[in-house]
């Protein structure tokens, strides 16, 4: 027998060699080493039977087929192929089409390689046709699939046995939702017995078909889609009998072998009980109260709940991965690792105490409870904050001991008896019997200390005690002491019960020398009393806040004034603690003030003086003693003193300008009138008329400044009349309309009201005016300036008449008034504008005017949003007169004679030319007496007299007063510099007939004298 081999591999030749040795006696195998000698050494040995390998791969193997097959002149030798069993089903079929005549696997049986070989080597002996190949190769194809079914068949079973045996539900789809297959726990999940039942349904055909089958779909898709796995998606459903299950979900595509996407590959796992309990765990973590630790044996924290930052200010954050140690107090070190060892050699811990340090360094004491799992090495614990239940526990042992104590050292007898027998007598209630200790009374019946004529009282008082009657109240008894000496003692007798046995606690106190010192202390009491009641009547009485602190700050006493300032002040009362006064802390108004005695306190709009005096005054600093307050509101004095303050500058400011005044009168006086009359010189260079223009409009200016000064100073003389400020305001309103920049909208609001007040009406729109150029460089982007005119019938402010007031608001859209700027509104000079915009007198001027006129100001402003000021004017309950415009009447063209009156001569010249330029005769004097000698001439033919008030010698006032005694009616008009007010009154009374002011106007000059010589 002769075998040709080729790519068997030396195992599989070595295999071969021995097989056909021990089936055939001369057997000789020869091995074919390369391609293109294949064919040689088959026409060279002749053989049998062609073995063939696949070492070098199925494509090489299927090519020696074909050329042993196909080439011309190839001997008609079979061909066997051995392959691994591994190998699949294609590579045999292109074998057997190749040319191949048979296939076994390499790990063939003996007999069955030796029945092979003889079959083939009978084909090759008998010289088979091709159809007897045909008919061995479609027998062994037969067998191949034979093979291959049989081997997926049991690779499937095994396969569903895995899927079936798996814990997690595994299902496949197509692309459009359809099931494919399931395991039997998915089918379980879905409520099906078999998962043939399944094959072919969508989500929507099973029981979480509402539920979650959008849900579900969407994700298939995105997976199949994507081409990308899905994994540990977190999905619910609901179950076939009805609950709710939660599924932790993984998804792939499921791809051909050309890499289309044909389906999708699912498996899921139910977590429900999973999440319950690490719903549940969670939970019990998240109680805040109690501290709960789950760490390794080793101390590394590996999880803690809210408790621990409820208990010990930590988070979880800062103390996962850390040792608990480091929060172990040093001095508890020691016991908790003894405690730890313990819990590592599997002893639970039922009851452990140790101190955790605070986050804020502080300590606190904790109790625990834990287990260990040893295996796990890790330690389970529960713990609960204590730390004020010992310090309660402390407590109460300091109590008891102190209580103790207290019985022991008590300076008054302390005893208990049960069933008439004394059981505890302190050492102070046997000294007071008269024993050397109280072991020498305990024992006895109550009666042997008690004198016998108050027997009968203690049974009555014992049936008290037994049944249950009301509280004992102090009571007088005579004591037996040891030696039968008798004592006075005063008994508070208290019932109780205790394991169901009842006795009597007793205070016995003796009151032999208190019985003696009643009397004096009756005596003292009542001078006490006395003298409390004088003391408490000065302290009603002062005016001042006077209050009385403990050494905790406690208010202990204060007067009715003190009273209502403290609730004020800081909103305490008798037994609070005081912590401050208004804005001045207690420690502050305890130590010594920085000037003087007294403190200031300030609380909103009220300023108040303290002083505090420790009521030792022996000590400097009475440290726990009590202290006596004294509070003085001074607010009123304060702003008393501010308005005296400012009226005393306005007044020396009045003053200076009610004496420069006349002297600058009479120089505008002069000025002007010469101004204005060679303003009037015919033919008049044009430059110089200029030039003239400009000194008469100065000198108007410097005259207006004069008036400012005087508004201020209150010193203006004021022609007060029945004013509706409605009318006059409708008039200043058009007048400003056309004075403001376009840019700035001006309106005048006012209800339908009487606004009458009595007025300067020239002086009230003064002050308007004033006001409204304000509100004008206050806008200089535009904005809205609005006047509104509101009627109170009772005072508005608390500091007003009880009268009617007209209130006039003036408010704008500016750019407000600095705080820093407002307490200075109104004092003279003051200005924030640029030196050639300001002269620090408009406000000035406004505040005065309204004071002048009884009236009252306020200015409230807002930075950026604009100013208010409210000017408040006492009404008049009168209809106002109706102004008649006057008569101009033309100078008289008779030859009147004045007698002009002044004792500046420059001022008397310009008079006088401007007189006669008026067409009268003047005769000049210098003072009054040289007036008053011409008057009382026998020929003197004088028609009116224009004096000066203030003169040398004698002044205008004392003329017309010497005039009129001496029987001269001649008319007298006054021409001064700066008339007072008074001054004026008196003179009209004697019969005055009008005045202007230096320097006057020529026209309202010439009118007065005119009207006057008509008249």
């Amino acid at each position: 027998m002769k075998i040709l081999v080729r790519d068997l591999g030396s195992a599989g030749v070595d295999r071969l060699q021995r097989s056909v040795d021990a089936a055939f006696q001369d057997a000789h195998l020869f091995l074919s080493e390369r391609d293109d000698n294949i064919l040689e050494d088959a026409r060279a040995t002749d053989p049998d039977v062609i073995v063939l390998g696949v070492a070098r791969g199925w494509d090489a193997c299927h090519s020696i087929c074909r050329r042993l097959k196909a080439a011309d002149g190839a001997p008609d030798v079979p061909v066997l192929v051995l392959a691994s069993p591994e190998c699949n089903t294609e590579g045999r079929l292109a074998a057997l089409d190749a040319g191949a005549d048979g296939f076994l696997s390499t790990q063939f049986d003996i007999p069955e390689l030796v029945a092979q070989i003889r079959t083939m080597a009978k084909l090759k002996g008998a010289g088979r046709s091709q159809a007897v190949h045909t008919d061995a190769v479609l027998v062994d194809r037969i067998r191949v699939l034979e093979i291959e079914l049989a081997e997926r068949a049991q690779q499937e079973a095994a396969l569903r046995q895995i899927l079936n045996t798996v814990p997690q539900s595994i299902f496949w789809k197509d692309r459009d939702g359809r099931y494919l297959g399931c395991n039997r726990v998915f089918t379980l999940a879905a409520g099906y017995g078999d998962p043939a039942k399944i094959i072919g349904k969508t989500d929507f055909d099973l029981p979480w078909a509402q539920d979650s089958a959008p849900l579900l779909a969407a994700d298939d898709r995105e997976v199949m889609e994507a081409q990308q796995p899905k994994l540990h998606i977190l999905e619910s459903s609901i179950a076939a009998d009805g609950s709710r299950h939660w599924h932790d979900t993984s998804k792939v595509p499921l791809t051909d072998e050309n890499g289309n996407v044909y389906g999708v590959l699912g498996i899921f796992e139910d977590i429900t009980e999973r999440r319950w309990v690490t719903y549940a765990l969670d939970k019990f973590f998240d109680q805040p109260t109690n501290l709960h630790l789950i760490a390794q044996l080793d101390s590394t924290i590996v999880r803690v709940n809210r408790g621990w930052e409820y208990v010990l200010g930590y988070t979880s954050q800062e103390l996962e991965g850390t040792s608990f140690m480091d929060l172990v107090h040093p001095d508890d070190q020691e016991s908790t690792l003894e405690e730890l060892s313990k819990l590592g050699s599997g002893k639970n811990t039922f009851y452990f105490e140790n101190r955790y340090r605070h986050k804020d360094g502080s300590y606190r004491i904790l109790a625990w409870s834990a287990l260990a799992s040893v295996e796990d090495q890790m330690v389970f614990a529960v713990a609960t904050d204590i730390t004020e239940r010992k310090q309660a526990e402390a407590a109460l042992q300091e109590s008891e001991e102190r209580y103790r104590s207290l019985l022991e050292q008590a300076p008054i007898g302390i005893g208990v008896f049960v069933d008439d027998k004394i059981t505890f007598l302190n050492p102070a209630g046997a000294k007071l019997l008269g024993a050397s200790s109280p072991d020498q009374l305990i024992g006895l019946p109550i009666t042997k200390v008690i004198h016998p004529d108050y027997h009968a009282m203690l049974v009555a008082r014992r049936e008290q005690w037994y049944s249950g009657g009301p509280k004992q109240y102090p009571v007088e008894y005579i004591l037996m002491r040891v030696d039968g000496e008798p004592i006075d003692a005063e008994i508070v007798s208290t019932p109780y019960t205790d394991k169901d046995r009842s006795g009597v606690q007793v205070l016995v106190r003796d009151v032999s020398m208190q019985k003696r010192a009643e009397a004096e202390s009756a005596r003292l009491l009542a001078q006490v009393q006395a003298q409390a009641q004088q003391i408490s009547q000065i302290l009603d009485s002062v005016p001042e806040s006077v209050l009385l602190l403990d050494q905790d700050a406690r208010v202990v006493l204060v007067n009715p004034t003190a009273a209502r300032e403290l609730r004020s002040l800081a909103n305490v009362g008798v037994g609070d603690v005081l912590t401050h006064l208004g804005d001045l802390p207690l420690a502050d108004l305890l130590t010594s003030a920085h000037e003087g005695p007294w403190h200031e306190i300030h609380a909103g709009t009220f300023t108040y003086e303290a002083t505090a005096r420790p009521l030792d005054a022996s000590q400097n600093e009475a440290i726990g003693g009590k202290w006596v307050v004294v509070l003085k509101d001074v607010t009123r004095e304060r702003a008393i003193g501010v308005q005296l303050q400012q009226q005393e500058r306005l007044a020396a400011v009045g003053q200076l300008a009610a004496g420069i005044a006349h002297d600058f009168n009479n120089i505008l006086a002069i000025l002007s009138l010469q101004g204005a009359m060679a303003a009037q010189t015919p033919q008049l260079p044009t430059r110089v008329g200029e030039r003239l223009d400009v000194i008469n409009n100065q000198t108007a200016q410097a005259t207006r400044l004069v008036q400012q000064i005087l508004d201020f100073s209150r010193r203006s003389i004021l022609d007060r009349r029945p004013v509706n400020l409605q009318m006059l305001l409708k008039e200043q309103v058009d007048l400003l309309a056309h004075t403001l920049p376009e840019h700035i909208e001006i309106e005048l609001q006012a209800t339908d009201a009487d606004y009458t007040v009595m007025a300067d009406s020239t002086r009230i729109q003064q002050m308007v005016m004033n006001l409204a150029l304000n509100a004008r460089d206050a806008m200089p982007r535009g904005g809205r300036l609005c006047l509104t005119l509101t009627r109170h019938e009772n005072a508005p402010l608390t500091a007003m008449d009880a009268v009617p007031w007209i209130q006039l608001t003036i408010s704008d859209t500016g750019v407000g008034i600095p705080p820093e700027v407002m307490p200075h509104l109104f004092e003279p000079f003051f200005t924030t504008k640029p030196r050639e915009r300001g002269t620090g007198l408009g406000l000035a001027q406004v505040y005065g005017i309204i004071k002048q006129h009884a009236g009252e100001i306020q200015v409230q402003s807002n930075v950026d949003r604009g100013t208010s000021v409210s000017i408040y004017l006492p009404a008049v309950m009168q209809t106002p007169e109706v102004a008649t415009a006057p008569t101009f009447v033309s100078p008289n063209d008779a030859d009147a004679t004045i007698l002009l009156v002044e004792d500046n001569a420059a001022l008397l010249e310009a008079m006088s030319d401007t007189l006669m330029m008026l067409g009268y005769t003047v005769i000049g004097a210098g003072n009054g007496k040289e007036a008053l000698s011409l008057l009382e001439c026998p020929d003197s033919d004088i028609d009116l007299v224009l004096t000066d008030l203030v003169m040398p010698q004698m002044g205008g006032d004392a003329l017309l007063t010497n005039m009129r005694a001496h029987g001269l009616s001649t008319p007298v008009i006054v021409l001064s510099g700066h008339p007072l007010s008074g001054e004026l009154d008196s003179l009209t009374e004697q019969g005055l007939v009008g005045w202007l002011l230096k320097p006057p106007d020529i026209d309202h000059l010439s009118q007065l004298i005119a009207q006057t010589l008509q008249h």
